[in-house]
This record gives C-alpha cells, sequence and structure tokens, in this order.
C-alpha cells in the first residue's frame, strides 16, 4: 500500500534537484542584471532545439569567462600571456620555428583562424601584426573547443597569397575533421568606419539568418556598429574566407575588430565585450 507514495516521492525529488541546478547559480541572474541585458539571461536559459548536454556547454563557457574576469588584473595577465607568444622579436614571431604557423586540435566542427598573429609579408613588403588576434584566437579555442590555426612567425601574407603551406594546413584541419565553419579573425586600425566589419565574399560565404544573428550578438554586447563587407568584404581568392568558401566548401566568415576592441591595457572591458560576443557566436554555430 505504501510503495506507490514512497515513488512518487522519490520521483517528485529526483525532478526538483533537476530543476534547480540552474537557481543553484545565482550569480548568472545576477550578471544579466549588473553587467549585461536581460539578452544574456535568454542565451542561457534552454530552448526547444537544445540538448541538455549542449545548454550545460554554453553554460561553462560564459561561466568559466564571467569568472575569469571576476579579477580583472589576473584577467588582463592572462591575456598579455597569451600575447608574449607573438610579440617576441617585435611580432616576428619565433624566428626558428620548423613552420610558421601551429594548428591545435578542437572537440566541435568550427576552426578559428588567425594568418596576421605577427608581421608579414606581402608583395615583398612586411606588413605589422594584427596585435591581439592571437590571443583573442587562442582565448575563444581554449574556452569553446573549437580547432585553431594561427601564425607564430614572419611569413608569406597567408590570407593574400594563391596557396601557401597555411592553406595546406588549412585544407587538411577542413577534410579530417568535418569542419562546417571556419572563422577567420583580423584587426583593423582605430581609424576605421566600424565596430566590426564581417567579410562574407559579398554574402556568399555564409547565410544572411546567420550574418543577422551574429550581429545580434554584437549588439546586446553593445557592439552596434556592425557591418557586412563594409570595407573588407573577403571577396579576392586569396583570402582564407573565399578559399574556404569556393575551394573547400566550407562556411566562413572574416572576422575584422577595430583596435579599440583589441586593446586590454588600456580598456579591458571592450577586450571583454568582445570575448563574450565571440564565445556566443561560437556556441550558435554549433547548434
Amino acid at each position: 500500500m505504501f510503495i506507490l507514495p514512497m515513488i512518487l516521492l522519490a520521483w517528485s525529488s529526483f525532478f526538483f534537484d533537476e530543476t534547480t541546478f540552474v537557481s543553484d547559480k545565482p550569480e548568472i541572474y545576477q550578471y544579466s542584471e549588473t553587467i549585461e541585458s536581460s539578452m544574456h539571461l535568454k542565451k542561457i536559459l534552454p530552448t526547444e532545439s537544445e540538448t541538455e548536454n549542449e545548454m550545460l556547454n554554453k553554460r561553462d563557457d560564459m561561466e568559466t569567462l564571467e569568472a575569469l574576469f571576476m579579477d580583472k588584473k589576473a584577467f588582463r595577465e592572462k591575456i598579455l600571456s597569451y600575447e608574449d607568444t607573438f610579440a617576441n622579436n617585435s611580432y616576428n614571431g619565433k624566428v626558428d620555428a620548423e613552420q610558421p604557423f601551429t594548428y591545435q586540435n578542437g572537440e566541435i566542427p568550427i576552426l578559428i583562424s588567425a594568418p596576421h598573429t605577427t608581421k608579414h609579408i606581402r608583395e615583398g613588403k612586411i606588413k605589422d601584426a594584427d596585435i591581439y588576434t592571437g590571443s583573442i584566437a587562442l582565448f575563444l579555442s581554449e574556452l569553446t573547443g573549437t580547432h585553431l590555426l594561427y601564425t607564430t612567425g614572419l611569413s608569406d601574407d597567408a590570407n593574400y597569397i594563391q596557396n601557401g603551406k597555411y592553406k595546406e594546413e588549412l585544407t587538411k584541419v577542413v577534410e579530417e575533421n568535418n569542419i562546417q565553419y571556419v572563422i577567420d579573425i583580423h584587426g583593423a586600425a582605430k581609424s576605421r568606419p566600424f565596430d566590426i566589419d564581417l567579410g562574407t565574399v559579398h554574402g556568399k560565404s555564409l547565410d544572411s539568418q546567420t550574418v543577422s544573428q551574429i550581429k545580434s550578438v554584437f549588439f546586446e554586447k553593445g557592439i552596434a556598429n556592425v557591418l557586412e563587407n563594409g570595407v573588407f568584404a573577403a571577396s579576392t581568392s586569396g583570402t582564407i574566407t573565399n578559399y574556404s568558401f569556393n575551394e573547400l566548401q566550407t562556411q566562413a566568415v572574416q572576422i575584422e575588430i577595430n583596435r579599440k576592441y583589441r586593446d586590454p591595457r588600456n580598456d579591458l572591458d571592450s577586450f571583454y565585450s568582445l570575448l563574450q560576443s565571440l564565445v556566443e557566436i561560437v556556441n550558435h554555430l554549433e547548434q
């Protein structure tokens, strides 16, 4: 007679525990109210299309980043330690490396590319590095589990020449890991008329709905001036984005980031907003 009530009690206890795992983390709600808009809360709560594991991974990514940012000094030092890899020898990077680039294996079918982390050669001239694009790429990959390909030393401009060893490695990574998206990270000067410029080969390399969603993520984080193909469309055949789409049949986007969001020494909050945005974008693409 008492068996059924006890079973019901056990089941109710189980479901209560499962549904309270969000409320056990009040910092998620507090963060939404004090640092970002309520849109952040909407992002971390489950939707019908998300599995429990996907949701937990998203929460882990954002909570890890939020926790790191609580100690701003340590957060800045972590970024600067990443950048030291590229800043060696006045941003010539490693001069004795066998290859002037490095690949790191990932867990999800998205590849982050950063071909301008160090100085590079275009038409016989040495061009400056897109500083902090390397540390952005390393941080983003660490948080989200993406595959990662980045330069570590002076070499031909992988985002300009038609082929080259960087693109050979890119091709290998995409084909062997069934990569679904290539995100190519670049840096733009502070004088450029945008915060972010998304290069999509004039709308060919990434569908319009995904572009709109990416823009929305940036906007939610206060990065409002986001263009698509405004200045840098990634339309020439030598770009990573164009090559990924046309040669590897893989969706791709070139993200040009204004210098004001790549200055963690003087504006850590803006750098943090950028990282938040990129983490959410990767999480969205992974779905």
